[in-house]
């Protein structure tokens, strides 16, 4: 066992302030020392719930417009304006934008 786990070991409840023992009282103090030994002095991002869902939401988007490209029906399902799909996909015309077109010849090619 690495050395810092080994001294979140002697970690008890009584070493904590306030806040910590509010993030201990959601995942439990085995979590709370594993999260110390592996992201102390960091900051760690946590999401809120619809950040993830609107970006699982969007990649269904995107996937679904590549398979049919219909921006109306889209807006429709997802109760979403065509502005707002049309924003979401937009990242895939980016991308394809900088593609070659199909049988042209790139300067890597030769």
């Amino acid at each position: 066992m690495d050395e810092l786990m080994t001294e979140s070991a002697d970690i008890t409840l009584d070493d904590l302030n306030e806040e910590q023992l509010q993030v201990v009282e959601v995942i439990g103090l085995e979590a709370y020392k594993h999260l110390i030994y592996y992201y102390a002095g960091t900051s760690i991002y946590i999401p809120k719930f619809s950040e993830i869902e609107r970006r699982k939401r969007n990649e269904k988007i995107r996937i679904e417009y590549e398979k049919n490209g219909d921006i109306k029906a889209l807006a429709l399902k997802y109760g979403l304006s065509e502005i707002q799909i049309r924003t979401i996909i937009s990242d895939l015309f980016k991308n394809k934008k900088n593609d070659p077109y199909e049988g042209q010849v790139t300067l890597f090619d030769l």
